[in-house]
């Protein structure tokens, strides 16, 4: 339910909370354990800020220090829009609802020139309001899940600006409440960014949560971090329940809220009781709680804990580019939690099922789909995870698996002509020089295109090339490009048992992770001449056949 930024110091944000809505999908600890990357997209130049889903889990949206805003398709697996905002740059991006037409935005924080929020109309690609309300930096937005209102923090800064929360209409240009504001912090005593609230609804939008952090007027006291609870029905009354955070108090579907603190804490607290009801740490010892690691992080760039859809796990990433996944409670303690007397619960440390690895930089966003078993996360690229199973990254030419189905295809189109690309270069001398970190001959691509040219074989007869990295080659000579993908695992097995360098094996492992023949492929010949298939093992070879023949049969030429 809650998802907040963090705020610096002890300073406590509200992260993320839970709601009893049973979920579309299934989890379990197998599952999550394997995920791994299913899609890559590289197309911003900066850090991306923020994501968000549609509530179909169709759509991804994702913001960027670069200005940009992209919308994914994630069953497609391609971009479905870019936008730009270059006035104001683009931050805490979240969908309205269930379409994609329209979204909330605001400013990025730093560039610290307007504090609106604007309401943008994704279809038309024009501002249709502008909010204004706020004197500081906006640190966080959250959407209503149902009604047109929403909410939204900022901070104070050093050089001034509020720190307040405001309720918002859809409809107006002007808050409709103030629903809280913190005594502001004192000047002078930083440059940058000290702090703020942040805030969020819980799935039902029936009750929202707001943290706060406020100075104890001792400078060598940390400040007193809370959380306060308000019915959204009648928030003018105040808040109906407080939770002090200082040091701790931890402790779920609207039960439990998830809390993040600058010096790299993260925890859940019961928010009913205020009472602590687990915590999670992370096996890197330089990810401990107030190690450098932390210190040495911008203010705005604290965790961002999120829940599953069904509540029962944790995810956040952290720096290094991994992404930590623990269930919420431990089983134990899910079971006192049942209990007629849940006060008495002790607080559980759950350990991590999964650590999912392939960021290279900081995956600061991590969103769970509402409707699928996928993971999206975004540090500089945007990921997409998926479970092993349909997770096939890009197969060499040399697998095994693959030169069977390659020998098969050809056996069943008929009259085939099979050109082994690879070879090809070296019996022909078509490579320029060798590589010795590599242990591979650079081959020559306008030697290498001369050669099949000078063979005379394109439009006159059925041809098959197998080659890693066709994308050189005239896209006008072939009807059908077929890019094998198989897991990480066992690329890296096969390469090794081929005596492959190291060098070569994590290039080509790379290659797989980031899809990079893949997305080539799809450039240079068009996406609708390219085919992706899993193959795996043996047991792939029948159904990868028939699915390339299939996109042969419906293509207008005949098969080169």
């Amino acid at each position: 339910m809650y998802k907040g930024s963090k705020v610096g110091g002890g300073k406590s944000s509200t992260a993320g909370a839970t709601t009893t809505t049973p979920a579309p999908i299934g989890l379990t600890d197998e599952i999550l354990s394997n995920m791994a990357v299913g899609k890559v997209f590289k197309d911003a130049t900066k850090r991306v800020n923020s994501i968000d889903f549609t509530s179909d889990g169709r759509y991804l949206i994702a913001s960027s220090d670069d200005e940009s805003v992209s919308i994914y398709d994630t069953e497609k697996g391609v971009r479905h829009k870019l936008l730009y905002s270059r006035k104001y740059g683009c931050d805490n991006i979240q969908f309205v609802h269930s379409g994609t037409n329209s979204a909330l935005c605001s400013s990025r924080v730093d560039f610290d020139r307007n504090n609106s929020l604007r309401y943008w109309d994704l279809y038309e690609n024009k501002f249709l309001r502008y909010f204004k309300g706020h004197t500081g930096p906006v640190s966080s937005l959250k959407v209503h899940p149902y009604e047109d209102q929403f909410l939204s923090t900022s901070l104070s800064t050093a050089s001034g600006g509020d720190s307040t929360c405001l309720m918002w209409d859809l409809r107006k240009e002007r808050p409709v409440a103030r629903v809280y504001s913190q005594e502001q912090v004192t000047k002078g005593t930083s440059s940058g960014i000290l702090g703020g609230p942040c805030a969020t609804y819980d799935t039902q939008g029936l009750v929202f949560a707001v943290s706060s952090s406020t100075p104890t007027g001792d400078a060598g006291k940390k400040p007193i971090a809370k959380v306060h609870m308000f019915d959204n029905r009648q928030f003018d009354r105040g808040e109906f329940e407080a939770f002090d955070l200082s040091p701790f108090t931890q402790g779920s579907p609207l039960r439990y809220l998830l809390c993040s603190t600058a010096a790299g804490d993260l925890f859940a607290i019961d928010s009913f009781s205020g009472r602590l009801r687990a915590t999670y740490k992370f096996d890197d010892p330089h990810l401990q709680s107030g190690s450098q690691t932390w210190k040495s992080l911008p203010e705005r760039d604290g965790l961002r804990p999120t829940f599953s859809p069904d509540a029962r796990y944790v995810l956040c990433g952290v720096p290094g580019g991994s992404i930590y996944v623990w269930p919420t409670l431990t089983k134990g303690a899910q079971e006192q939690a049942m209990s007629e007397d849940p006060v008495n619960v002790q607080a559980c440390e759950p350990k991590p099922v999964a650590i999912l690895k392939g960021h290279s930089g900081y995956p600061r966003c991590v969103k769970f789909s509402p409707t699928r078993s996928l993971i999206a996360s975004a540090a500089a690229a945007v990921a997409l995870w998926i479970p092993k199973q349909f997770t096939a990254p890009i197969g060499t030419q040399t697998d095994p698996v693959a030169i069977a189905k390659q020998q098969e295809l050809g056996s069943a189109i008929g009259s085939c002509r099979v050109i082994e690309l690879g070879k090809t270069i070296a019996a022909e001398h078509l490579y320029s020089e060798w590589d010795d970190d590599h242990n591979c001959s650079i081959f020559d691509e306008d030697a290498v295109e001369q050669h099949l040219e000078s063979l005379g074989v394109f439009g006159k007869e059925n041809v098959v090339i197998d080659f890693h990295s066709p994308d050189f080659l005239p896209p006008e000579w072939f009807d059908l490009v077929v890019v094998l993908r198989c897991s990480t695992d066992a690329l890296w097995s096969r390469l090794e048992q081929r005596h492959y360098t190291e060098a070569k094996i994590k290039e080509n492992v790379e290659c797989e992770i980031f899809q990079t023949i893949l997305d080539d492929c799809r450039e240079h010949f068009g996406e609708e001449k390219v085919l992706e298939l899993q193959s795996v093992s043996i047991d792939d070879i029948a159904t990868n056949v028939q699915s390339v023949l299939a996109k042969l049969a419906s293509t207008a030429n005949s098969v080169h």
